[in-house]
């Protein structure tokens, strides 16, 4: 009898494998097999499903921002199929280590799509409102000369031009954050070009253009 019971569990167990049941509510999006066709136990998917209640925003933050990145950054998206919208999201996880390749945290922000507006797969725009833990430099726009292979401040010291290397950061309101050898207060040339060079004599006409952080 109790042999009997057993092969029946085992039949049931094996009719069982027939149904395929998803661990959430979705549409299939992807088939991978035809009707009767004979399949294993491998690693090759049967199917692709998408949820369409609750989106996943993927973005990939370069290094140079990673640091002003946290649980409460606001962001939102816009797509090209929705002109003129913007749609909230929440901040989910991060990778919390950069892709050796794109050099770049990979972060997930999650989108209540329960009103079904969007479709899934769409590429959109990504709005981030980042803030650095720690103050930072701030120059106009117009003061970054860009050349070839690196990118300068000219800095205004005791009557002469020294360029100085820096990397730039986050842009807001004509304003550009940037790091490299200078402090809060230095004298920068307001409208930087290329003709600048080292040791160059100028005089300041507005004291007042200074470095803000």
């Amino acid at each position: 009898m109790r042999l009997v019971k057993a092969e029946l569990s085992a039949a049931a167990q094996l009719a069982g494998y027939r149904n395929i049941k998803a661990p959430f509510d979705g549409v299939v999006t992807s088939r991978f097999v035809s009707p009767g066709a004979l399949v294993g136990s491998g690693k090759e998917p049967l199917l692709k499903l998408a949820r369409e209640d609750k989106l996943r925003l993927v973005v990939a933050i370069p290094s140079k921002h990673a640091d002003a990145l946290s649980a409460n950054t606001k962001a939102s998206f816009t797509v090209n199929g929705a002109p003129g919208k913007k749609f909230p999201v929440s901040f989910s996880r991060s990778s919390r280590a950069l892709d050796p390749e794109l050099r770049s945290l990979m972060v997930e922000f999650d989108y209540d799509n329960s009103a079904n507006i969007l479709s899934a797969g769409a590429y959109a725009q990504v709005h981030l409102q980042l803030r650095r833990n720690q103050p930072t430099l701030k120059v106009p726009a117009s003061s970054i000369i860009t050349t070839p292979t690196q990118t300068l401040i000219a800095k205004v010291k005791s009557g002469k031009i020294q360029m100085i290397p820096i990397t730039t950061g986050i842009s807001k309101d004509g304003m550009i954050e940037i790091f490299g050898n200078l402090d809060s207060g230095d004298q920068v040339v307001l409208k930087g070009n290329s003709t600048l060079k080292n040791g160059m004599a100028i005089e300041a006409v507005n004291a007042k253009k200074q470095l803000n952080n």
